[in-house]
Parts: structure tokens; C-alpha cells; sequence
């Protein structure tokens, strides 16, 4: 056994949960995905550098190439199993949009292509969309983000392009562009292990250094068109004779929303006539935004906040879900209102114990654990809940807490539902510590609300034999009833006579129950395992210290309800003991910090 571990922690009861200043929500439907994979897979890397080393065509044919090198290579793009790789692809239907469309329907005419309509499209981009989409016969999907119409957010927010701040940029290219975008690609089907985007090199500084393949939002994605320079382009719209943009000829070198793009003046880089030069990307490509260029842009194969903080959560038995909850800290210590009033109903409905853990969007801390959840999801209200099921691969943010209770209540009575009733039943039926065994009882109730001759003789040799201090629970098949606990447990286990008992050894979930008919059978295995195992303090079982963990919780979120304005701390003490009683230890402690400092010293037997 490991030696005793003490590891304590203490913090105010003012700051244990919180979410980044100015948040607005997204809808749940809309809501960003989190990567079930964080880190680009160097073969693919490794595989398309060999590739364009070995390929000697142009830049254009370079690109087609790579298309066709992808599409014939899904054991390097995400699919072992597939003949072919599943790819999408996005556009804007801006100045050069279509190249990439005329080269990836040459290669895959039926490609999937999402385009997302920010509700502030100039006229004249919906006019050229549609002659594209004419003439190269696109499989065309168009995607809003309808909980964020461009009326809501001006009456909510304002009109966030005036504003000229990064958090205004980004919260506007989340709400328009990016939850559209990834919300309008996860909906296909099936769905795409690579997307293709028209993205160059030569764009922006953020873009100078980019590869050609890209690991983003879960999926690969590859940038064919990465290293053609202007020239190519207007070479490979020339010779395939490519609709153009009817800006263009006014002097437009890119093209976004009408508010944000305009002619490029004399001896302006192109790239300024965006954004009012303030910035040059708008959150696809590039997630963080410098007053520059993007230079300080995140890397695509760094690991993500959700990877990091959600993926050794565990489910509820009883939901299948994991949730997690995101809550707001403000600048003075304390919790939104609106948290402390989910955090409430949290209790008082009992479905603190289905969340499985909360983090703190701390106000004055952008890096804080909720803040940087947050920021990846693209939620901006608080409190918010990412939720997750035991067969699913994606995080869904459910923003309301009404919602969440309801799903969660529906999912809780499904399973119940669909649950045998051994499983229903017996899991709380916990081993004896004597015996190492788990042991149930059926017995009959008769018409008269007596029990049965047999089940009576067998009770008093229970009894007599000291066997009775085994028996974990017991259930009744009562005749006056069609749906007793004791019926189902017969009917599941093919039983017809009574008593019958059930037993398991040890608390193990995936054990099997085993069925005893005789009373002898049953006292000679109980009493042989009692002379075998050999007495001594019991062992807190993992479903024990879960259920530990959790009323611990809820005690904790109801003392904050409770508890404002105050010195006094908890002091949570996790102790590694065979003393289960001492497994954990709560104390409250008044008198501010030095009491603190006191108390811990005296448990470590040295200074802090």
C-alpha cells in the first residue's frame, strides 16, 4: 500500500467557480465542436512533403495534384477503413474563389461545398455565387447562424464592425462566420475527414507560414492553393475562362462583408482595404488577432483547452452524460448573478450530482480554465454547460439551464427505463465484509399479506445459522401486485419457487449475479467464504468514493449558497488510509489566513 499522501487545497468561499467578460450567447446547435484529436498526425505531414517534392507540374497542376493525392490517401487523412477520402470544401465566392471551386470539381464534381452567409454579403457577391455555382454545377450547402440574425446582434451588441477593438472583431467573425462555418461542415454526411480551403501563403503574414496540411476543429485540413502566387491566379482564371467578380472591376482585390471591404487606394497593400487595415484575418484560418497582422495566431496542432481539461471527465451512470459546468467570477470575488442562481436550482432540483465538474471564467484572467473554454467554444454569457455523451465524439453547448435539466431528467428516465432490474435494483447491494460477497433475498407475499410457508422456515434458519448478517437487501414477488421489485428480479432470472437468492463476489459493477435456489447452497458459500477471507478494516469501493466526491460537492455548492462576505475557508484533505472514515476530511476554520497557515502546518509538521 502507498504510503499516506496529504494533498490540500484551501481557497475563499467567494472564489471557486466563473466566464469571460462581455460574453453572448451562441445557440446549442450552432455550437463549435470540440477536437477528439489535438495533434496533426506527422505521416500525413511527412507523406504530402515526399508528394510535392516528387511532383514536377506548375503551381496549378501542383494543386490539383494534391487534391487527387488526398482523395486516393484516406489511411493518411482520417479513414483506415474508407476506399476513398471524405473531403468538403469552403469558399467565399470572393475575388479568387474560383480556382479552388474549378479545381476541386474537376478532381470530385460532387464535392460538398459550405458557404456561409454572413447576412452582410454585398449584392454583388449573392449575383456572382450564383453564376458559379451555374457554371461549375456546385453541390452547394449555404449556412446562417439563425440564433445570431444580423438584427439580434445589432440591438444586442451593437454594430461590432465599428467598434475597433480584437474582442469586437472576434465576437462578430464567431457569430457570423466561424460557428456557421463549423456548424454547417459537421451537418454533412458523411462527414469529411479533410477540408479544402483556398487560403495562400501570400495573403497575410499569418498565412506566409502555414503547411499545407492543417490539423483544425477535429479534422485535416489542406490548403492546395497555399504557395500560387497573384499571377497564377489570374493565369488560371485566363485559361479556364472563370466568371469574375464583379468588384473586381471596380478596384476590389478581396471581398468580405459590405461593411468591412473596400477598392484598394495607390500603393496600398490589398490586404488593408479589409477590416479598415486594422486587421487582416477574420477567424476561419486564424483564431487570434493581433492590431497587425496575426503574427501572435495560435498553432494549429497545439493541444486544446478541451483536450486538456475534458477528456478524464467521466459520464453519470445515471444520465450517460458528462457535463460540465462554466461559471463567472467578477472582479470582486464573486459569482454572476445569474450563476449563483443556477447554482441554486442546481441544488435545490438535485442535478448538482450529473455535472461532473466546474470550471472558472475568471474576469480579470483570460488564460483562467473557463475563460479559455469559453474562448474555444465561442460562448460569450454565463453560466454555461458543455455536455457529452458516453458514445459521442463532439461537446455541445447548452446555454440554458432549463434545457439542460430537461435533457438530463429525459436521458435519467430513459436509462432507468431501458436499465434490467438486477442493474436498477441491486446496485446499491454492497459485499459483506465478512464474506467479500454481495447477497439479495427474494421471498413470496401471499394474498394474505403473510409470507410464504418456505419463506418463513428459511428466515428462521437465517436466523439460527447467523447467515442473516449477510443478506444485503431483500425484495418480495407479492402476488397481490403484477409489478413488484421481487417479480421483476424473478421474471429476469427465470424463477418460479421461493426463496431464491441472488449473490455476487465483491462490489465489482460488471460482475455477474448468480442465482441460489437451495438455503444450504447458500449458507455453505457464505459461511467458507467468511472462514477464508480474512477480517479487516473494508475498503472504500470506487462507486463509494465517487459518491463521496459528489456529496462533497453538493455540500460545497450549498455552502456557497449559504455562506457571503465571510473569513472562514474549507479545507478539503484527501488522505490515502485503509481508515475510511478518514478518506475525507472536511473542517472549517475561521479567523482568515493565519489560521489557515496554522492548521496546515500542524498537519505537515513543518512551516509553509
Amino acid at each position: 500500500m502507498l504510503a499516506p499522501v496529504l494533498l490540500a487545497r484551501c481557497r475563499h468561499l467567494a472564489s471557486i467557480s466563473s466566464v469571460t467578460k462581455g460574453f453572448a450567447s451562441v445557440s446549442t446547435a450552432s455550437a463549435v465542436a470540440t477536437p477528439t484529436k489535438t495533434i496533426l498526425d506527422e505521416r500525413s505531414q511527412l507523406a504530402m512533403d515526399a508528394f510535392l517534392a516528387s511532383d514536377s507540374g506548375s503551381k496549378t497542376e501542383g494543386a490539383r495534384n494534391v487534391i487527387e493525392f488526398v482523395r486516393n490517401s484516406p489511411n493518411l487523412f482520417g479513414d483506415d477503413n474508407a476506399e476513398k477520402t471524405n473531403i468538403a470544401m469552403s469558399t467565399s465566392f470572393g475575388i479568387q474563389a474560383a480556382v479552388l471551386l474549378h479545381l476541386a470539381t474537376t478532381v470530385i464534381p460532387d464535392i460538398p461545398v459550405v458557404w456561409v452567409d454572413t447576412g452582410y454579403l454585398p449584392r454583388e457577391t449573392y449575383l456572382y455565387a450564383e453564376e458559379v455555382t451555374q457554371t461549375l454545377g456546385i453541390n452547394l450547402q449555404i449556412i446562417s447562424n439563425p440564433a445570431w440574425t444580423p438584427a439580434r446582434m445589432e440591438a444586442l451588441h451593437g454594430k461590432l464592425w465599428e467598434d475597433d477593438t480584437a474582442d469586437a472583431h472576434k465576437l462578430y467573425g464567431d457569430m457570423r462566420k466561424v460557428v456557421p462555418m463549423n456548424a454547417g461542415i459537421a451537418s454533412l454526411s458523411p462527414s469529411p475527414t479533410v477540408l479544402l480551403s483556398g487560403i495562400r501563403a501570400a495573403q497575410t503574414k499569418a498565412r506566409a507560414g502555414m503547411k499545407m496540411v492543417q490539423f483544425q476543429n477535429s479534422r485535416y485540413k489542406i490548403l492546395p492553393m497555399l504557395k500560387m502566387t497573384d499571377g497564377d491566379i489570374e493565369d488560371y482564371m485566363d485559361v479556364h475562362d472563370l466568371p469574375r467578380h464583379p468588384l473586381q472591376l471596380k478596384g476590389y482585390h478581396t471581398v468580405g462583408d459590405w461593411h468591412s471591404s473596400r477598392p484598394v487606394k495607390e500603393g496600398e497593400d490589398p490586404r488593408d482595404s479589409r477590416f479598415g487595415g486594422k486587421f487582416q484575418e477574420c477567424g476561419l484560418h486564424v483564431d487570434t488577432f493581433t492590431d497587425e497582422d496575426g503574427e501572435n495566431a495560435r498553432d494549429e496542432h497545439e493541444v486544446t483547452a478541451s483536450s486538456r481539461l475534458l477528456s478524464n471527465l467521466a459520464p453519470s451512470d445515471e444520465t450517460g452524460r458528462t457535463v460540465v459546468m462554466v461559471k463567472k467570477q467578477m472582479a470582486d470575488g464573486s459569482y454572476c448573478k445569474k450563476c449563483n442562481d443556477v447554482a441554486e436550482k442546481l441544488v435545490k432540483d438535485d442535478t448538482l450530482k450529473w455535472v461532473s465538474h466546474t470550471y472558472i471564467a475568471d474576469e480579470t484572467d483570460g488564460e483562467s480554465d473557463g475563460s479559455l473554454l469559453a474562448k474555444e467554444f465561442s460562448v460569450v454569457t454565463a453560466p454555461f454547460f458543455l455536455v457529452k455523451g458516453k458514445e459521442e465524439e463532439e461537446w455541445k453547448v447548452v446555454n440554458s439551464y432549463l434545457q439542460l435539466r430537461k435533457q438530463l431528467r429525459a436521458e435519467a428516465k430513459r436509462l432507468r427505463e431501458e436499465m434490467p432490474p438486477s442493474e436498477k435494483l441491486l446496485r446499491d447491494v454492497r459485499a459483506h465484509a465478512e464474506t467479500g460477497m454481495a447477497v439479495v433475498m427474494v421471498k413470496k407475499i401471499l394474498q394474505d399479506g403473510s409470507f410464504c410457508r418456505k419463506c418463513k422456515d428459511v428466515q428462521g434458519k437465517l436466523e439460527k445459522d447467523g447467515v442473516e448478517k449477510y443478506i444485503g437487501k431483500t425484495f418480495a414477488v407479492d402476488t397481490r401486485e403484477g409489478s413488484s421489485d421481487g417479480s421483476a428480479l424473478a421474471e429476469q432470472f427465470g424463477v418460479e419457487t421461493a426463496p431464491f437468492f441472488l449473490i455476487k463476489n465483491g462490489d465489482d459493477e460488471g460482475g455477474e449475479w448468480k442465482l441460489m435456489r437451495s438455503y444450504l447452497q447458500v449458507k455453505k458459500t457464505l459461511l467458507k467464504a467468511a472462514a477464508e477471507v480474512q477480517v479487516s478494516p473494508q475498503q472504500p469501493t470506487a462507486r463509494e468514493l465517487e459518491e463521496q466526491v459528489r456529496a462533497l460537492r453538493a455540500e460545497l455548492e450549498r455552502a456557497q449558497q449559504l455562506v457571503e462576505d465571510t473569513t472562514s475557508y474549507f479545507v478539503s484533505c484527501f488522505v490515502d488510509t485503509s481508515d475510511s472514515s478518514r478518506l475525507f476530511q472536511w473542517d472549517v476554520i475561521d479567523g482568515g489566513k493565519d489560521r489557515v497557515t496554522d492548521y496546515f502546518e500542524k498537519i505537515l509538521g513543518k512551516p509553509l
